[in-house]
């Protein structure tokens, strides 16, 4: 229940019945929400800690991963520093 709501009794009785919470906060809806999803990611979403680095290919999300020290972040620059120089156009003397 959000902006200071008093939720019903009917409400928090078959919460308790059936063990579900009921949060309640003087907060609006949409801050409550942003909070509440905020705080459920951080809680909840997996975690892995890896080394790499992460490039967007033609809108696709590319992850060059390896150990530390390896050489991922100049493979990556030699992507980009490839990619640019493919892409430039050809001069032709005449």
């Amino acid at each position: 229940m959000t902006a200071g709501l008093t939720p019903p009794h009917e409400l928090v009785a078959n919460c308790n019945t059936r063990g579900v919470p009921l949060l309640v906060t003087p907060l609006g809806a949409p801050v409550a929400l942003v909070r509440l999803m905020s705080l459920l990611e951080d809680r909840l979403a997996p975690r892995d800690i890896v080394h790499g680095v992460l490039m967007d290919v033609l809108g696709l999300g590319l992850l060059i991963v390896g150990e530390s020290g390896i050489g991922k972040s100049e493979c990556a620059l030699d992507l980009v520093d490839r990619a640019a120089t493919a892409s430039l156009p050809t001069m032709r003397s005449r």
